[in-house]
Parts: C-alpha cells; sequence; structure tokens
C-alpha cells in the first residue's frame, strides 16, 4: 500500500495552522475523525486513533479530549495518564511534573494538587466531566470541597454534566448556568445534579440569586 494522501478542505488546513505543538499529523486526524467519525480512517486504525488520544492537540481539544481520557484510562498499557494531563494548555503554569507517577483516576483524586489544577482548568473539567468514572472518582475525593465543589467554573460543569446536558462543556460560569433556562431545568429535573448543587454553598447561593 502506497503512502496515504491527505486531501485537506480549507478548516482542515486553518486546524493545523492553528496547532503550535508540531503535532501536524494529529491534528489533521481530529478534523478527518469530526468530518467522518466511525467511518474514518483514523478510527479503523487502531494504532493511529490511539496516537490521536496521546496527543496534545485531543488533549485540548473540547470536543474530543473526554473520548481520549477514557480510552487513557482503559488502556493503561498503551497510555501514560500523567503524561496526557500534562498536556494540557491551561494547566501548565502548575509545572509538568504535577502529575508524575498519577496513572489511574483514584490516584488523581487523591492528589489535592493535581486535583486544584484540574479544577482551574475549563479544557480538564470537560474532560473529567464527558467520562463517568472520571467524575465519580473526583466528586468522591476527599480534595473534592476545596478544589471543584465550592468553586464556581467546575461545579457549574459539574451539575450540567450530572443532568446529562452538552453544555457543559461550553459554559464556564455558575451564571451562565443559572442564565440558560433549558440547563437549569434539566438541573432541575435531575436528582443527582440538584444534590450537587445543594451540596455546594456557592452553587446554591448562585441559583438563590
Amino acid at each position: 500500500m502506497g503512502d496515504r494522501v491527505f486531501i485537506a478542505r480549507q478548516d482542515t488546513l486553518e486546524a493545523v495552522q492553528r496547532n503550535t505543538d508540531g503535532e501536524i499529523l494529529p491534528a489533521l486526524w481530529i478534523a478527518e475523525y469530526k468530518l467522518h467519525g466511525e467511518n474514518s480512517y483514523v478510527f479503523r486504525d487502531a494504532d493511529v486513533l490511539a496516537r490521536m488520544y496521546r496527543s496534545t492537540a485531543a488533549v485540548n481539544d473540547p470536543q474530543i479530549n473526554g473520548e481520549a481520557l477514557e480510552f487513557v484510562l482503559t488502556h493503561p498499557g498503551a497510555a501514560s495518564l500523567s503524561d496526557w494531563l500534562a498536556r494540557f494548555s491551561d494547566a501548565r503554569a502548575a509545572g509538568q511534573d504535577l502529575f508524575t507517577g498519577l496513572e489511574t483516576a483514584a490516584e488523581l483524586a487523591e492528589n489535592r494538587a493535581a486535583m486544584t489544577a484540574l479544577g482551574e482548568s475549563g479544557t480538564a473539567m470537560n474532560a473529567v466531566c464527558a467520562v463517568e468514572m472520571a467524575l465519580e472518582k473526583a466528586m468522591k475525593s476527599t480534595h473534592y470541597e476545596k478544589t471543584m465543589r465550592e468553586k464556581g467554573m467546575p461545579i457549574a460543569k459539574i451539575a450540567l454534566a450530572l443532568a446529562k446536558r452538552a453544555e457543559f462543556s461550553t459554559i464556564s460560569t455558575l451564571g451562565e448556568m443559572v442564565e440558560n433556562s433549558a440547563a437549569m431545568t434539566a438541573v432541575a429535573a435531575s436528582a443527582t445534579a440538584m444534590t450537587a448543587v445543594a451540596a455546594s454553598a456557592t452553587a446554591m447561593t448562585a441559583v438563590a440569586a
């Protein structure tokens, strides 16, 4: 079989140009995967799919980083969770070695520095909220109250994720959640989401305002 030929659309080329991590192929794979989904050659080639999920581009793409995190958590021999977590662009200020040695969701949840970094990163919270196992571990963490429960951005995303609303990936504050009538209706109708909201003084203050 000869080398693959990429026929790139304009938006694909723009995605590549925006990529500043030197990961041109992952940017192309992501564009192809978004366009064709399970019918894409990316999905059908297990090696390419794994490489895409492990890439910096996938870590920081809000549309697929949940899938990528789930892959990393469920394929420990094929991917390193600590390496994957260190690639979040808006969590790098905390230091690349922050997640060293954290290779399971449970280990991540019990590390206060790591939980703090995740709770301050909208991109990271999108990934965590998209993966049931990761969200469950985070909420059961002894550090949950200080790092996520009483902070506006993470608790808003958590409540929306528990209510099965896709808006968790776009809403970044409790104010935005409260102003979104469809989102609030879903949260109010979800016992799980309301339990999370009721347990957060920060969230209850925003809802009652």
